[in-house]
């Protein structure tokens, strides 16, 4: 599981942070996808931004949704209402740290 984050909502944009060696992987897959509430959405890969954070040590991905937005009604840096199963985990704190396979505890 990658963290994403909605870049502007008029020509709906994803960034996606990876691991240097996991960018590879994304630009010679056969295709890519957004999952949101039970939801597959296509994406592709509009650019890779050329610079790894030195704190993270991840690569800025940007995709683009080729068809319609997943989250209708999301606005840039507005939350938005979506329905989850209620036992699904979401990451609150430290979530700028977290990497694939990184071990995470629950808390309340």
């Amino acid at each position: 599981m990658h963290l994403l984050r909605i870049v502007q909502t008029d020509a709906l944009e994803l960034s996606a942070q990876l691991r240097a060696d996991e960018v590879q992987d994304i630009r010679s897959a056969a295709s890519l996808a957004f999952d949101v509430q039970g939801e597959r959405h296509p994406v592709e890969l509009r650019r890779t931004v050329p610079v790894i954070d030195p704190r993270t040590r991840t690569v800025e991905l940007r995709l683009d949704f080729p068809a319609r937005s997943p989250l209708p009604g999301a606005q840039e840096g507005q939350p938005v209402a979506i329905d989850l199963p209620p036992d699904t985990r979401i990451v609150v704190a430290g979530r700028e740290r977290l990497g694939d396979g990184a071990a995470v505890s629950a808390g309340e």
